[in-house]
């Protein structure tokens, strides 16, 4: 019968495709389709197929959701990911979180039947470039980290009411500063980060802080 797969992607005529390019090898045997990363997840845990092929952009949970679920809860299906793009920062999210394989869309369709070969062999496949783009992230991961442990603990609040939405005024209004002070607080924050705007702050920091309990801005 051969290894198992199930497809999940978000566009019917590719999805459609896929099955066919992936059912056509005798190694290889479909036995599910989804179109949203949360049908592809409780198929997955129904049927548990020895490789599960997803999109990295789809409906409701995306590939790296999908493929975040399947390694916590110890399932036994491997993951090759499908993108159309993927940054240095996805790749090693994918990566870090399980995947056996990525492929990109414009790749040639034996690439990804040369991809499931191996991943469904107990190996991992990935393009030559991807061992070294995983590297330099860790490393950048870890300078990050250990620039924000460099932060005080009143820095980690402006930056917590920053990322809620707050001005520098209201800042000042709910830890009880002068304005003047939440901006020496910033340009500390600024430079320890590395950053050199609000925004580019509030886009590397998003979703690391929890809100402040009694605090409203």
């Amino acid at each position: 019968m051969g290894h198992s797969v199930l497809i999940a992607d978000d566009h019917p005529i590719l999805l459609s495709g896929l099955k066919a390019l992936i059912d056509a090898d005798p190694d290889f045997n479909v036995v599910a389709t989804a179109a949203d990363g949360a049908t592809a997840l409780e198929k997955v845990r129904q049927i548990e197929p020895d490789v599960a092929v997803l999109d990295l952009n789809m409906p409701l949970r995306t590939g790296l959701d999908v493929l975040t679920q399947i390694t916590a809860s110890g399932l036994g299906t491997s993951v090759v990911v499908l993108a159309a793009t993927a940054s240095d920062d996805d790749i090693h999210r994918l990566v870090t979180a399980g995947a056996k394989g990525l492929v990109l869309k414009e790749s040639a369709p034996q690439l990804l039947i040369a991809c499931l070969r191996a991943v469904a062999a107990g190996q991992v496949w990935f393009s030559e470039e991807v061992p070294a783009i995983v590297s330099r992230q860790g490393e950048q991961k870890r300078l990050w980290r250990e620039r924000f442990e460099s932060l005080t603990e009143r820095e980690i609040e402006v930056v917590r009411l920053a990322n809620a939405g707050a001005s520098n005024k209201e800042i000042a209004y709910a830890l009880q500063l002068v304005e003047g002070t939440v901006k020496v607080h910033l340009n500390n924050i600024f430079r320890k980060l590395h950053v050199s705007t609000r925004a580019e702050l509030l886009s590397r920091t998003k979703g690391q802080l929890m809100p402040m309990a009694g605090h409203s801005v």
